[in-house]
């Protein structure tokens, strides 16, 4: 028998980044944080233990994203994670959010039983961080948020005012924007992450904006610091670019929908998500 499936809290965030570390994932207590504060997150307790959780965040009144779907290696093929994504989409389904995911292989044909469709794909890259100038970019200063939203929303067709205010708060020093004629052609931020920093999003209007955006963001990381960027496949120049740096693929990611029609925004800009937690 499953046991009862609760709201969790601000007292289970300590229990909730104990499972995302179980997991080997890069989440921070802030990254639970938000799905507290801007969105919804249950769980399943076994003997007096966070066994399993999943999450939802909604962007606006359409779209919401589905993640944090963890259960404590121990505790695995007894049917909680199901039950709690289950439980999640139920109530997506109630509010008349429209649910999206980044899936692992694993996962992808598990979310195919329940109505999702995949779209586009990305990988997870590991880099290192690296000195030196780069042209067309200067640091995010605060009168930039109204283009760098607009812009996000172009790619993302989302709402995401909130998310990215907060995720400009976690590594402000090393936010960059692309400039070209006094236009902002992309932007890239990055947040601490429980392993090594996270770059992310990073929306530009073009590949050399993207490859300018990256190499100043790892040029203002401290020398020699370890990061990751999840790159969409679609981005092979940025790709071959990040491996002649020395950079590694790691483990892919597909983004997926409940239904077929297609996902708002232009995905063509979208040069590397935020990551699968937040999309």
């Amino acid at each position: 028998m499953i046991p009862a499936i609760r709201p969790l809290t601000e007292a289970d965030l300590d229990a909730a980044f104990a499972l995302s570390t179980a997991a080997g994932w890069n989440q921070t207590i802030a990254d639970w944080r938000v799905f507290l504060r801007d969105g919804r997150a249950w769980g399943i307790e076994a003997d007096g233990v966070l066994a399993s959780s999943a999450a939802v965040l909604p962007f606006g009144r359409k779209v919401a994203w589905v993640s944090m779907v963890l259960t404590l290696p121990e505790r695995r093929g007894r049917g909680y994670a199901t039950a709690l994504m289950a439980h999640a989409l139920a109530a997506l389904d109630a509010s008349g959010h429209r649910a999206v995911l980044d899936a692992t292989p694993l996962g992808q044909p598990v979310y195919a039983k329940l109505g999702f469709a995949p779209f586009w794909s990305f990988r997870r890259w590991r880099l290192e961080a690296s000195g030196g100038a780069v042209q067309g970019v200067r640091p995010l200063r605060p009168g930039d948020w109204p283009e760098l939203l607009a812009l996000d929303a172009a790619a993302n067709g989302i709402p995401r005012e909130s998310l990215l205010r907060a995720l400009g708060t976690r590594l402000p020093a090393v936010a960059r924007v692309a400039i070209t004629g006094g236009r902002i052609e992309g932007f890239a931020l990055a947040r601490d992450g429980r392993l090594a920093p996270q770059i992310g999003p990073v929306v530009a209007r073009d590949g050399r904006s993207a490859q300018r955006l990256i190499a100043a963001l790892l040029a203002a990381l401290p020398a020699g610091q370890s990061a990751v960027i999840d790159l969409a496949d679609s981005q092979t120049e940025l790709a071959a670019w990040l491996a002649g740096r020395g950079a590694a693929p790691q483990r892919p990611f597909t983004r997926m929908a409940v239904g077929a029609e297609p996902l708002p925004g232009d995905a063509s800009l979208v040069v590397a998500p935020i990551g699968p937690e937040f999309g």
